[in-house]
């Protein structure tokens, strides 16, 4: 028993979710740091693979972390932490 990937317009979709999040939250292409994020969202749409990572934003002590998943059954996942004193 195997699972559904999701299809490309599916990631799109998802994936634009998770940047209006980040354009009301001000992080929208504002930091360097994020580009590997925005890296990791082309290689995920187009080709379907699933990617975890975290970037750290020492400008404002956060750290986002993010799991772009394809399996039909979940949801792709981006948290903003605080983390006091970060570097």
């Amino acid at each position: 028993m195997g699972y559904k990937s999701k299809t490309l317009t599916e990631r799109i979709n998802e994936i634009k979710n998770i940047y209006l999040k980040l354009e009301e939250l001000g992080l929208h292409k504002r930091f360097d740091s994020m580009e590997l994020f925005y890296k990791d969202v082309q290689i995920y749409i187009k080709e379907g693979i699933c990617i975890q990572n975290k970037i750290k934003i020492p400008e404002i002590e956060r750290v986002f972390y993010y799991k772009l998943v394809i399996r039909n059954d979940q949801v792709c996942e981006a948290l903003l932490k605080f983390v006091k004193g970060l570097e």
